[in-house]
């Protein structure tokens, strides 16, 4: 595997499309062979996805050390132009500005079924529309009008910074998609969706992997232990982007932080996916949980052979495009008057 290590640091230093497109060949070709020949990975009774496994071994051993913030986000964005979809030519992006934010907006190529308002991934400090832009179009190829928002990021802005952003961006939505809409989001960008859930017009909330408790609770919620090291996002991770967010003093079970905890009936239905290799994987079970407690309908999809993140490898990692596909399309049929 050491020569996907290489292949991987040649995007800092190669640029060009026909380059990147014999790189993903390159790595995807090694971690077929590092799934065939390394064995499965197995935590109880769930099966990692043999090439995932091939990557969460492969970082194992390599053990990086996390690089000042800036490089960091730099490595995000390259990261993904690697690992990520191909961006759908059918729905492309393009800029806009409202309500103090910046975003882009994407058009489905068919009839709109509902506009989506959409916040990106990346604990709270990285992650932008532009790391985002394929999971936003073919969100947009599925039928929905998507506000893709480029909120404040931590540790310039710390909390409420992008959770304020989030509501000027739902502000923002109702004027250019219509008053009825859905929220969106993966992760940190699924922690400000659902802080939308009950919000005047909102009829869909759209959850990715998503973190709903600020509050650490490993009783609650034990996966932040089962799955807390080894599988790439740990539980120090989610730790340090905590730190990077949060002023001293803040109440981490405020309801813009941990929406779990807020009041939850009257909310919009809900499709929710976890992934099993997940510290955040009973997250999104309990929240689940929570909201069919109010009397709200869910769909929840657990792709138990996922890490978090999965959707950043699906233009290497077949299945975990797979299950990109089996998320929207549980999020098409969930949307409102679809038969």
């Amino acid at each position: 595997m050491q020569w996907v290590a290489a292949v991987v640091i040649a995007t800092v230093w190669i640029k060009g499309r026909w380059v990147q497109s014999v790189q993903r060949v390159g790595v995807r070709l090694g971690l077929a062979m590092g799934a065939a020949l390394g064995g499965r990975l197995q935590n109880g009774d769930r099966i990692m996805d043999p090439m995932l496994a091939a990557l969460v071994r492969y970082v194992r051993r390599a053990r990086p050390v996390p690089p000042p913030l800036l490089a960091l986000r730099r490595q995000y964005e390259d990261g993904l132009q690697l690992m990520g979809m191909t961006a759908d030519p059918r729905a492309p992006g393009i800029a806009v500005a409202g309500h103090g934010l910046t975003g882009r907006l994407y058009e489905p190529p068919g009839p709109v079924r509902l506009g989506m308002v959409y916040f990106h991934g990346g604990g709270f400090m990285m992650g932008s529309t532009a790391t985002h832009d394929a999971i936003c179009r073919r969100l947009a190829v599925a039928g929905l009008r998507v506000l893709s928002i480029d909120y404040r990021l931590a540790p310039e802005h710390q909390f409420p910074a992008a959770h304020d952003d989030a509501q000027a961006a739902l502000a923002w939505g109702r004027e250019i998609l219509g008053g009825r809409l859905a929220v969106g989001g993966d992760s940190a960008g699924a922690n400000l969706a659902a802080g939308l859930g009950r919000e005047p017009g909102v009829v869909l909330q759209f959850l990715l992997y998503p973190v709903v408790d600020m509050v650490e609770d490993r009783v609650r919620y034990p996966s932040l232990t089962r799955f807390g090291t080894g599988f790439l996002l740990t539980e120090d991770g989610l730790q340090s982007c905590a730190a990077l967010l949060l002023p001293n003093g803040t109440d981490r079970a405020d309801p813009r932080l941990s929406p779990i905890r807020g009041v939850l009936e009257g909310a919009a239905p809900a499709v929710i996916c976890v992934a099993g290799f997940d510290p955040l994987y009973d997250h999104g079970v309990a929240h689940a949980a929570a909201l069919r407690a109010a009397g709200v309908p869910v769909v929840l999809l657990e792709e138990n052979g996922m890490i978090h993140g999965f959707a950043d490898f699906a233009g290497l990692i077949p299945s975990a495009r797979l299950a990109v596909e089996r998320t929207v399309a549980a999020l098409v049929a969930a949307l409102p008057g679809h038969a």
